[in-house]
């Protein structure tokens, strides 16, 4: 007598080797094809919590292959990009790495047009391009009449692209020059002017950088070099714009030569803390810093969509600011204790909504006089004090009699 099971096999002729193998074959295709093929008719997700979804669709793989075609335009809708990058990985390693990538490019002509209106006058200057991409601002650039443009691109993917270019210039050996490095690993081994080759790609020395850049002295009215370029929203970035104040500051690294414009796209979040103004909730070290020793500048606004590549959900504009040393910074200070008042910034900002004279205590005790003598309240908070009562109020810091030795060398 048979059974129902021997019956079905019997009509469908297949082993149950085969059936399961065809099944488990059939539940990969649908597992892995079907949410590529979603994602290319929606880039949006909501939330998704990946290991319950994942068991249901196996089971409903396995249980009700019918039913599962429906479960899945039903439920899966893409929002975390990470998780729908891991189902790309096995197809397509480029889409991957196009997800996943943090760099921002310009491949439109007419916002390269906009940017360098923006830039103000740049005929017959130095510029140094971070990550120029396809090379879209650096045609821009000298079209506008540049001296010569330095091309910072650590993607070799890039670089034909970038030859090509140089190769259709009449000089283009003397217009453009380009340099397999990235600008944020500039002197990733500490400052190499004394060192000869201490980098390789991506990482380079400044001094490596400016052999064929001559150097202007800080207080003339030229600019060294005006480096031009998108910055990206994560923490190594703002780790490198804190560096380049810090190196403003103590003139070293590219400012060692002169003086050197920063004008970046930063994305809005950032751009608000660069310039935030006294009273405003994104006053920060940052930019009392940036304040005292550059005049910074909004020169653009740009959406986000304008760059490639275009991630969804990022709704912010970019913003181009420009960054320019000042000749005499507004902290009239000895040389040997600028290390010393950049602590005593992030000192007082750490806790910017207290009064500042705790922070003044703590530094050294007994400097509560010195608001007297600034004609301040000793309720005041650091959130509301200017750069220029930054400046007075480090220089007098560093005069007074009794000063600790920890904060500062003696004269």
């Amino acid at each position: 007598m048979t059974t129902s099971s021997e019956l079905k096999l019997k009509q469908t002729g297949n082993l149950p080797s085969q059936i399961s193998r065809r099944t488990s074959l059939s539940s990969a295709i649908l597992v892995w094809f079907l949410p590529i093929t979603h994602c290319a008719r929606s880039l949006s997700i909501g939330t998704v919590n990946m290991a319950a979804f994942t068991w249901r669709l196996y089971v409903r793989s396995v249980m009700r292959p019918c039913s599962f075609c429906f479960a899945v335009s039903k439920t899966y809708s893409i929002t975390s990009v990470s998780a729908t990058t891991k189902r790309f990985e096995e197809f397509d390693r480029k889409l991957k790495k196009r997800f996943s990538i943090r760099q921002k490019y310009i491949f439109d002509e007419q916002i390269a047009k906009i940017v360098v209106k923006k830039l103000g006058c740049v005929k017959g200057q130095i510029f140094v391009e971070a990550n120029p991409g396809t090379g879209v601002l650096t045609r821009a650039l000298i079209n506008a009449g540049v001296q010569k443009v330095v091309m910072l691109e650590p993607e070799k993917k890039f670089h034909s692209e970038l030859s090509k270019l140089q190769r259709e210039l009449e000089f283009g050996a003397d217009q453009l020059q380009l340099v397999p490095c990235d600008f944020n690993k500039i002197d990733g081994n500490g400052p190499s002017c004394d060192l000869p080759n201490p980098c390789r790609p991506p990482l380079i020395g400044s001094r490596d950088l400016f052999t064929q850049i001559q150097t202007v002295d800080w207080q003339s009215d030229e600019l060294t070099a005006r480096f031009v370029g998108i910055e990206t929203n994560d923490t190594l970035a703002y780790k490198v714009l804190m560096s380049n104040c810090m190196r403003i500051i103590h003139r070293d690294s590219i400012f060692r030569f002169g003086r050197s414009e920063l004008a970046f796209f930063y994305p809005q979040k950032r751009a608000q803390r660069i310039l935030a103004k006294p009273g405003d909730r994104f006053y920060n070290r940052l930019s009392v810093l940036l304040a005292l020793f550059c005049d910074v500048k909004e020169l653009h606004r740009e959406p986000c969509s304008s760059f490639y590549p275009v991630l969804p959900g990022n709704k912010e504009d970019m913003v181009l600011i420009s960054l320019v040393p000042k000749k005499d910074a507004e902290l009239p200070v000895l040389p040997h204790n600028l290390p010393y008042a950049a602590h005593l910034v992030r000192l007082f900002m750490a806790k910017r909504a207290q009064p500042i004279v705790n922070a003044l205590e703590a530094a050294n005790p007994g400097s509560h006089y010195l608001l007297d003598q600034m004609g301040l309240p000793y309720s005041v908070c650091a959130a509301n004090l200017t750069s220029e009562q930054f400046g007075r109020l480090l220089k007098l810091f560093f005069q007074q009699e009794g000063r600790s030795d920890f904060y500062y060398n003696r004269r």
